[in-house]
């Protein structure tokens, strides 16, 4: 057997079982990028030959210039000053994911004006609401709508389903809360108040109801067992016709579990530069959400645009996509980290789902390592996270032990 069709074979294999194998593009080649044949200590890595957030196998990991391969060209376990690669953030998010705390998601379902205190003809009273919720010694304070009003006559009610934000477990002894400030916009003479401004308590989980006798508003209190983080963002083409790096870009999103929503947009306002084959680092916590039922699904819709605000064709679409997920991967966490490669643009996105709460338990795996079920509340301070890398060739009995034991952890 040639040499050429060996290493062939060799690569097949390791493609095939390369433990983050599943984030490794079809057309991204195995080897991706080699540092041989200067595999001196002082030897110079060579400059990056692909796109920075893409997945592969690049020589030279652990200390060692040649024969050890890891996932991304760069990566904070390298140096300090950058972003974790996608593996490494996979690794951390499924180790933090059971001390998650017990989060809270607000929706405001419906709104009903019986009257919107303006004295002009029916039709003509905007609305719009401040609020703020109180839990477990945290405010959370935000508007409906995010920008403008809603018009409503006096009897309107509406379906709002709109998603309040995220607040923790309750502190004993004090319950969570919301004060809300319901407005008419009026001109010139100032906003008119509708009833007075209310505190209302909040469940621990439930329905709820803030009844005045101008409005009521009736909302949702849910656990929010998933969390969707936008991760990187990588334009293949920004669809501009200016130079590299004139694009503009935006993304819009919206997340769905089949009965509540969140939208955003990242940046949340502005733009980000960035030109064709260019990454970025997102960073977005888009939504946190209750779990779909088991018969439902997740969805995540991205719209992805570069800003042409002074041309009068608009701007441009790079790509609207909607991509799901069911019960059958449990809504997309079981594999956590996800790439959806298209035309115009690739998303790397990450799917965390809170374990149910399992108490005073403890079990043993083959390490030998006692590891408790129950949740964690508090902050994390994460320093350290275990490197991710692959070996080619024969190893020695102190990696062949590491690797067994990396095998048995959770």
């Amino acid at each position: 057997m040639s040499g050429t069709v060996f290493k062939a074979i060799l690569w097949k294999e390791l493609r095939e079982n390369l433990k983050w194998g599943d984030l490794v593009l079809p057309g991204t080649a195995v080897p991706t990028q080699n540092q041989a044949p200067n595999c001196g200590k002082d030897a110079d890595l060579p400059d990056r030959s692909v796109d920075a957030d893409l997945v592969g196998t690049f020589e030279g990991a652990n200390h060692n210039r040649c024969g050890i391969f890891r996932p991304q060209y760069d990566c904070r376990m390298r140096e300090n000053d950058l972003e974790f690669c996608s593996v490494c953030r996979r690794k951390i998010i499924r180790d933090l994911v059971t001390k998650l705390n017990d989060d809270r998601a607000v929706f405001f379902a419906n709104l009903l004006i019986r009257d919107d205190e303006d004295p002009w003809p029916r039709g003509n009273g905007e609305i719009y609401l401040h609020y703020d919720l109180h839990s477990g010694g945290q405010t959370l304070s935000g508007r409906w709508p995010a920008e403008g009003e809603s018009s409503f006559d006096d009897g309107d009610a509406k379906d709002i389903n709109f998603f309040a934000g995220v607040m923790p477990q309750p502190l004993p002894g004090e319950p969570s809360s919301i004060d809300l400030r319901v407005r008419e916009s009026d001109w010139p003479d100032g906003d008119d108040d509708l009833s007075s401004d209310a505190t209302e308590p909040l469940p621990v989980s439930g329905a709820f109801s803030v009844d005045r006798d101008d409005y009521r508003l009736n909302g949702n209190v849910e656990s929010a067992d998933l969390r969707v983080l936008l991760d990187v963002l990588n334009v293949k083409d920004d669809q501009d016709g200016f130079f590299t790096g004139d694009g503009d870009i935006y993304v819009e999103y919206t997340v769905s579990n089949g009965s509540q929503s969140v939208t955003g947009r990242w940046p949340a306002s502005d733009t980000h530069s960035m030109g064709d084959h260019d990454t970025a680092y997102m960073n977005v916590l888009a939504a946190s959400l209750p779990a779909p039922p088991a018969d439902g699904t997740l969805s995540i819709h991205l719209r992805v645009f570069d800003e042409d605000g002074f041309l009068a064709d608009g701007d441009d679409q790079i790509g609207d996509d909607t991509f799901t997920f069911s019960s059958a991967d449990d809504f997309g966490a079981t594999a956590t980290t996800h790439v959806r490669d298209l035309s115009g643009y690739r998303i790397t996105f990450s799917i965390a789902k809170r374990p149910p709460p399992v108490i005073g338990r403890l079990r043993t795996n083959q390490a030998g390592l006692e590891l408790a079920s129950a949740p964690i509340r508090g902050s994390l301070d994460v320093t350290r996270a275990a490197p991710a890398i692959v070996r080619a060739g024969p190893r020695p009995e102190s990696h062949r032990a590491l690797a067994r034991m990396q095998t048995a952890l959770p």
